[in-house]
């Protein structure tokens, strides 16, 4: 389960849920198909990750490599498909006074 993931942004942080039972310190390694675009460590339940360049829109999936005396790595997760940014700015509208419109007249000849 990963948090949230929007589009075309850029130093998004994700949370990747790893569940419980994953020891402190292994690697989680977020892909955009075949590439990776992210790694970071697990602390509890959880890894936050960073990812520098802007998303795709390509489903993302993650993968979770454990040392306990050996390396284990966990099969993809299901892949989350990335949401487009929303913009929370509201338009503002102002009245310009000094820039009226002005009546022009048509004349047929």
């Amino acid at each position: 389960m990963m948090s949230f993931i929007k589009k075309g942004l850029t130093n998004q942080t994700i949370t990747v849920n790893v569940g419980t039972g994953v020891k402190a310190g292994s690697t989680v390694t977020l892909y955009d198909g075949n590439n990776v675009i992210g790694t970071g460590t697990t602390t509890g339940t959880t890894a936050r990750i960073t990812v520098t360049g802007a998303l795709t829109g390509n489903p993302i999936t993650a993968e979770t490599t454990v040392n306990n005396n050996g390396i284990v790595k966990s099969d993809r997760s299901d892949s989350v498909t990335q949401r487009k940014h929303r913009d929370n700015q509201a338009p503002t509208v102002k009245n310009d006074k000094s820039n009226r419109w002005k009546q022009s007249k048509c004349i047929n000849k």
